[in-house]
């Protein structure tokens, strides 16, 4: 009987101790479970605020248009304003500037004024004495909007804004990149200001604001309407002291970086 029992109890001894380590074992594991499940949750807030920055990112910039203020006040100066016009002119000319920029061309750039070109060809000019090409990738404009109307110091502004994206970046001229993302798609604003001043090949002689005249030159009646051609009360000719043209003179671009 001795030789029987001594296996038993050796064998009585094994379980015991198989079944105190899966015990132990399952005692850790659910010691690890609480920490699991917070670094899951975490995880999954990780994503999302990902998910939700992504999403933004890919969003048009929003924008806040005052035509039903400015438009009455630009019509009344000039009866023949087309908002319409003004829009595709600023944002043909956007284009056309990032089109310059790229091709190291300002001549590529249309319908602005000689002020916004030789700031678009320094930036040129910088970008060639640095080696480097700037890039404005897949540029689109969603929308544009009419954002303010001045009239003063002998000049009318109008003040447009768009909401555009673009894949901005630069490089060397061996195609490293040197700033930016090739594959990020940048949602921005760019504010345009199109400006109405005297011809100054024909007013080289007077200054600015006697230029864009506020009375008749014949007459010497008030000029109501910025735009006219011709007096409201003798009819004489005001050609040569409002020969006027609207031209782009400036624009910014918000939020690159």
């Amino acid at each position: 009987m001795e030789v029987i029992l001594i296996p038993l109890a050796v064998f009585a001894g094994v379980l015991v101790a198989a079944g105190l380590t899966v015990l132990y074992i399952r005692q850790k594991i659910r010691s690890y479970i609480p920490n699991a499940a917070v670094l899951l949750s975490l995880r999954g807030l990780l994503g999302n605020a990902f998910q939700s920055s992504v999403a933004t990112a890919e969003l048009p910039r929003s924008l806040a248009g005052a035509e039903r203020i400015y438009v009455p006040q630009i019509s009344r100066d000039f009866p023949q304003f087309n908002l319409a016009e003004f829009i595709t002119k600023s944002e043909n000319m956007i284009l056309s500037v990032f089109n310059a920029i790229e091709a190291g061309d300002v001549r590529r750039i249309v319908n602005a004024s000689q002020d916004l070109r030789d700031r678009v060809q320094a930036q040129i000019d910088d970008n060639i004495m640095a080696g480097r090409r700037e890039f404005f990738d897949d540029a689109r404009i969603h929308d544009t909007v009419l954002k303010g109307y001045d009239r003063r110091d002998g000049r009318c502004v109008v003040t447009l804004q768009s909401a555009l994206a673009f894949r901005h970046y630069l490089q060397s001229a061996d195609g490293q990149l040197l700033q930016g993302d090739r594959q990020r798609l940048i949602q921005t604003r760019c504010t345009t200001q199109i400006q109405y001043i005297q011809d100054l090949e024909k007013v080289s002689e007077i200054t600015l604001e006697n230029a864009i005249a506020v009375t008749c030159p014949q007459c010497g009646a008030a000029i109501t309407n910025l735009g006219n051609k011709s007096c409201d009360y003798c009819h004489s000719a005001i050609i040569e002291v409002n020969v006027k043209v609207w031209a782009i003179n400036s624009y910014q671009l918000q939020d690159l970086y």
